[in-house]
């Protein structure tokens, strides 16, 4: 009995050792199971420039592809300045390692990474050469579900030729994606040479391509970056910053051939110890430098979203370039931790060392955002002398006709005198410039610009004088009205005015600056005025009484010209964005033109006249049975009517100054 228990004590152990295994298994075949295969080397070969920070590049690839690309550390082969014979023993045993692992998890991916030397055909090992055909023909014989190779190094672009390069559509990005095939992505051209940076302490196309996957590159903001997403933000960020390099723009490329659904999860920065939540309010370039002072990720933060980084817990110093000015802030990521940073928790710096990666020294990167435009109105005090003198001389000449009757009434022979006058003659006291500008910096805060600006201002008056009369004549008692019209009465003055402008400026706060600018250029002038009269005695029965002071007719005179305009003021800015600003300027321009021409015409009693004449001062002189009145005003008409002698005592000023006042809004790119 005893043997038959123990019997079946040690058939049940057996079984459920079976059991356990086959339960794992299942369980092992719901993930998915990564190898990266990472080469650095910085020798090319006796014929070659040694390169100096590839294995730089390639441990930090590495890094980030276990810290956030699900890589375990057994399943990484990191090869430091390898041969031939090392390169394909090691290709080799992953192949193997991919064949084992098939069986036990749902699906395999391999990455390969590679920084060095190369040419239009080879990879450069040291002395030896491994053909792109070799290499690639190793990768495809690998039986993974995905397999991505990202060659950092000159020429590398033809890699991809093998087969021809044809530049696709992004795929979806689908977090339940299943996706089998190949990605080759290549930091240049086959024509163009792999560039490193002594400021980034590394190369342009695998800096950004690491900062990418480590949230930068998240434009979904899902978490998650996929391989679409890591490529396009590697692509944009290193032909920026090669544009103007001696080697000149280099262009990352790659191939895709998958099938399936979603795209190729590359990181997820939610498996990150720690997070870094840039906050939505921070805009331009920021810069994470760790606590050994090496620059881990670099970013072009835009405004209004958040950008979750994945770092190692630590401490960190972050820098953000912005409007041409450094801040600087100092923070601490523990496990787990989600550290939301905000823009209030910078403060302005003068260190450029912060933007390097490692611990050498240089001042800012090229400036962005060289240009602006700007587009404003205002208001403007104004007081062109010469014009108003029309004003005064209709008020007076009214008033020396108002005399007559005055000494007729005090001759005795007027029964009954009286006159209400309505409205004034007005003149110009203000005008409203608007207009626009194009600015270029020349630095942070330098600028010089070139616009266009307009002022402009008219002034309607109507006037009625009713004069109210009774006399005898002939000794018959006479009750009759004079309405004396002058409506309407129109001053018009204004100014074209291009100039160019420098602008210097200065930073008050993140979001405020003060500005002193300095503009000039040409003035081009015009003015006119316009005169509608209307007069008749009237009796009571409406005839006419007095024909001598019947007036019907109209003047108008229009004169152009150039001057000189100079203008000078200081502004407030204030920052409402990345791009946008509203700003609230004041200044003193002086804008005057002093000599004008233009046509005239009058219809006076239904007598047409037209002339074209030089815009000056005239002095009238007009005698009459009460008494005799001189007068000034401005024309460009200069013959001798009836009782008026016109003398012409000075050139006539258009004087368009005066102080500015003036709002709006500009967009800087």
């Amino acid at each position: 009995m005893k043997k038959i228990i123990f019997f079946l004590i040690l058939l049940s152990m057996l079984l459920l050792s079976q059991i356990k295994p086959a339960a794992a298994e299942e369980a092992d075949k719901t993930t998915t199971r990564r190898f990266a295969f990472v080469i650095g080397t910085n020798n090319g070969g006796p014929d070659r420039v040694t390169l100096r920070y590839a294995i730089t590049d390639a441990r930090a690839m590495m890094k980030v592809l276990e810290d956030l690309g699900g890589v375990l550390p057994d399943d990484t082969r990191f090869l430091v300045e390898p041969d031939r014979e090392t390169f394909f023993r090691e290709m080799s045993r992953l192949q193997e390692k991919v064949n084992q692992a098939k069986s036990g998890a749902r699906r395999v991916e391999v990455i390969f990474y590679y920084s060095g030397h190369s040419d239009d055909q080879n990879i450069l090992l040291g002395g030896d050469r491994v053909s792109y055909k070799e290499f690639r023909s190793k990768i495809n014989n690998i039986d993974a579900d995905v397999r991505i190779a990202i060659l950092d190094s000159c020429a590398s672009g033809a890699f991809n030729l093998l087969k021809g390069i044809k530049k696709k559509a992004p795929f979806l990005v689908d977090t339940a994606y299943e996706m089998k095939g190949f990605a080759f992505m290549t930091s240049s051209s086959s024509l163009e040479a792999s560039q490193e940076s002594g400021k980034l302490k590394g190369s342009f196309f695998t800096h950004h391509l690491i900062s990418g996957l480590r949230g930068a590159a998240d434009m979904t903001q899902d978490g998650m970056i996929t391989l679409s997403e890591a490529y396009q933000y590697a692509y944009k960020e290193t032909l920026s910053h090669t544009e103007n390099t001696i080697s000149g723009p280099q262009h990352p490329m790659y191939n895709i051939q998958m099938s399936g659904k979603g795209d190729v999860i590359m990181t997820d920065i939610r498996k990150s110890s720690s997070v870094l939540v840039i906050g939505k309010n921070i805009f331009g370039r920021v810069f994470v430098h760790n606590q050994e002072n090496i620059l881990v990720v670099e970013i072009n933060k835009p405004f209004g979203r958040d950008i979750e980084i994945g770092l190692e817990t630590g401490k960190y110093r972050v820098i953000n370039i912005r409007n041409g000015n450094i801040y600087e802030s100092r923070i601490a990521l523990t496990e787990g931790m989600s550290y939301q940073l905000k823009i209030n928790q910078f403060k302005e710096t003068k260190k450029a060392y912060a933007l390097a990666r490692g611990n050498i020294t240089f001042p800012p990167g090229k400036m962005k955002n060289r240009f602006q435009v700007e587009f404003f109105g205002g208001f403007s005090t104004l007081n062109p002398a010469d014009l108003n003198l029309r004003s005064q001389y209709e008020t007076e000449h009214r008033e020396f006709l108002d005399y007559r009757y005055m000494n007729m009434k005090n001759a005795g022979e007027l029964l009954f005198y009286s006159r209400d006058t309505e409205g004034v003659f007005e003149k110009i006291k203000n005008a409203i410039p608007r207009g626009f500008r194009f600015k270029y910096f020349l630095s942070n805060s330098i600028a010089i610009s070139l616009g266009f600006s307009y002022i402009s201002r008219e002034k309607t008056s109507h006037v009625t004088h009713r004069y109210t009369i009774d006399d005898i004549e002939n000794n018959i008692n006479r009750h009759y009205v004079v309405d004396f019209e002058t409506s309407p009465f129109t001053l018009s003055a204004a100014g074209y005015i291009p100039a160019i402008g420098i602008h210097m400026s200065k930073k008050l706060t993140r979001s405020v600056d003060i500005e002193g600018f300095l503009a000039g250029g040409p003035l081009f002038a015009r003015c006119s005025y316009y005169v509608d009269y209307q007069s008749a005695p009237l009796s009571d029965e409406g005839v006419i009484v007095d024909k001598e002071y019947w007036d019907v007719g109209v003047i108008e005179e229009k004169g152009k010209g150039t001057g000189l305009s100079l203008e000078g003021g200081v502004r407030m800015n204030l920052k409402i964005g990345e791009n946008f600003a509203f700003f609230l300027e004041g200044g003193y321009a002086y804008q005057a033109a002093n000599k004008l021409s233009g046509p005239g015409y009058s219809t006076l009693n239904y007598e047409t006249r037209t002339w074209e004449g030089v815009w000056g001062i005239k002095e009238a002189f007009k005698d009459g049975q009460w008494g005799s009145r001189y007068f000034q005003l401005p024309s460009n008409s200069w013959d001798v009517k009836k009782d008026y002698v016109y003398y012409k005592i000075g050139n006539f000023h258009l004087d368009l100054s005066g102080f500015r006042m003036k709002i709006g809004i500009s967009y800087r790119f």
